[in-house]
């Protein structure tokens, strides 16, 4: 990302922080408290999720100018070029949601990263038919 040589992400930009990490131990970091959760880029596709098989999925539905966004920034390498990234089976949406027929409830919250694309969001899930933990806290 870029390094502005202000806050605002309109100023000069003075440097760049790339930060290389191990995607295993951010999934490792999500499930910690939740049930479940997933991370967002600011194009809403899944980066990182604690089911593997909801990572690069979509939240919500993906109009031009998001998918464009997907394929001019390679995150996915070029696993969406050729192919539109399919939607996830539930909402993200803060609220009581419906995922793999229990009912859960949904948390979201900005990540301000300062990415010159937008803020990131984790979403953390919970289902309602388990106890909750001390471990649930945002």
């Amino acid at each position: 990302m870029p390094v502005h040589t202000t806050t605002e992400r309109s100023s000069p930009a003075a440097g760049v922080l790339v930060v290389r990490v191990d995607i295993q131990g951010v999934q490792k970091r999500l499930v910690e408290g939740v049930d479940n959760s997933l991370l967002l880029t600011p194009q809403g596709l899944v980066f990182a999720a604690s089911q593997d098989r909801w990572v690069a999925l979509a939240a919500g539905a993906m109009n031009a100018q998001r998918l464009q966004a997907v394929r001019d920034l390679k995150q996915f390498g070029n696993l969406f070029d050729h192919k539109d990234p399919q939607p996830l089976p539930f909402s993200v949406e803060s609220g009581i949601q419906v995922v793999d027929g229990r009912e859960v409830a949904v948390a979201t919250a900005a990540l301000r990263w300062n990415d010159p694309q937008g803020d990131w969001t984790v979403v953390g899930l919970k289902d309602l038919a388990e106890p909750l933990n001390a471990g649930f806290i945002w």
